[in-house]
């Protein structure tokens, strides 16, 4: 027996380490999975295995990591053989560092290790258990380029979806954040200097200026004071929430929000129904697709779902039917899953799925951000009518006094 230390990836997302004692790395491998766990890195000894961390200098891209995955599924779907596929794909890789990541998974598969167990063994984090899970079931079934290609797709289509949010929302939020720094730089630094002549002129001061005069004091004596506690706000909340009750309130609160909830829980919806189709058609068994998609999840209330699922799965109850126990799915989308297991059409309806709500997710995302254009605008228009007339109305009472 030989002691081995590992690293893995469990089924609620997290990362865990240990050692335990096997005959071989096979027999660890099939060890962990039987508990759930998806070994990533494996060494002999009681050695501490870091956890997977990507340097900033070493990041790699998403558009380069597709690349890569679509430039491999076309040399092996030449009938390359896989080490030649690797090594031909290396020298056209330009980023360093995942060239130098493939460079030690070539090696290892030209050693006589399987695909998958060179994936494992890398503590980059560039490899998801989803994609490490497909390679697996396709060096089995002998579709790798298939396997390589849908996950290509998979990536592309997950890489275009988040792209399309984040330029439809870029605008608002450097508004937002230009908007309010803007305004804490005014009631701080400019204001003070432009009223204090009505200050010493002893005026009876209109409402808004004197209002505009009580919040200037105040931003100019504790702004110290605010920046600081609303750090602290803000750490002590991220450290709240990371944990498993504060994140549990966090996503029911999140639910609960009108119009704002639907996407979020449809976003998660459309998540779930593409990487699960991506698995079941890259040959993954149904439960072991489940304690990987626990982790891709965000919403936690999903993941209780996905966990009770899975349990009643493994007693045989239908997809469509364990389910609709959740209340988490919409009625439409339970319809076509319960359609699929009719048909055999599992991957094509769960495709549907998503295509159906990721549109969605798109087109109310931009139908909020079009209502907060402008609501922001008369916000923004409101705050500086307010200095326009606490400014101007003292200069004009000044103003009759001399005539």
């Amino acid at each position: 027996m030989t002691t081995f230390s590992y690293r893995a990836f469990n089924g609620k997302g997290r990362w865990i380490s240990g050692s335990v004692e096997a005959l071989d790395r096979r027999e660890l491998q099939l060890l962990l999975r039987k508990d759930g766990f998806y070994p990533i890195r494996i060494a002999e000894g009681r050695e501490k295995i870091s956890s997977p961390v990507v340097s900033f200098r070493s990041r790699v891209k998403g558009e380069e990591l597709t690349m890569f995955f679509r430039e491999l599924s076309t040399l092996v779907s030449a009938h390359l053989p896989l080490v030649e596929a690797l090594d031909a794909v290396t020298s056209s890789l330009r980023n360093a560092y995942l060239k130098k990541v493939v460079s030690r998974i070539r090696k290892e598969v030209s050693e006589g290790k399987s695909f998958s167990s060179a994936l494992e063994n890398e503590t980059c984090n560039l490899f998801s258990p989803i994609f490490v899970q497909m390679v697996r079931a396709a060096e089995k079934s002998g579709g790798l380029d298939i396997v390589l290609s849908q996950f290509a797709d998979f990536q592309e289509r997950a890489l275009e979806l988040k792209n399309r949010i984040l330029s439809i929302l870029t605008y608002p939020i450097v508004m937002t954040v230009v908007g309010i720094a803007v305004l804490f730089f005014l009631f701080t630094f400019v204001v003070p200097t432009l009223t204090k002549v009505f200050a010493e002129a002893n005026l009876h001061l209109p409402l808004f200026t004197a209002i505009l005069l009580n919040l200037s004091g105040f931003f100019q004596r504790y702004w110290l004071l605010i920046i600081f506690l609303l750090a602290i706000f803000i750490f002590s909340t991220r450290r709240y929430i990371r944990t498993s009750s504060g994140s549990l309130k966090w996503d029911s609160l999140k639910l609960r929000v009108p119009f704002f909830a639907n996407i979020l829980r449809k976003a998660d919806v459309a998540n779930f129904s593409r990487t699960l189709a991506a698995l079941l058609s890259g040959g993954v068994d149904l439960l072991t697709s489940f304690a990987i998609l626990k982790g891709i999840v965000h919403s936690k209330i999903f993941v209780r779902s996905i966990e009770r699922a899975r349990d009643d799965l493994g007693k045989g109850i239908p997809l469509s039917r364990t389910l609709a126990r959740g209340n988490f799915f919409p009625s439409a989308a339970l319809a076509l899953i319960s359609a699929g297991e009719k048909s055999g059409e599992m991957e094509m309806m769960l495709t549907k799925i998503a295509d159906l709500y990721e549109k969605e997710v798109e087109t109310k995302t931009m139908r909020m951000v079009s209502l907060l254009e402008p609501i922001m605008i008369l916000l923004m228009g409101a705050i500086i009518g307010f200095l326009v007339l606490a400014i101007l109305l003292p200069i004009f009472e000044i103003s009759q006094t001399i005539r």
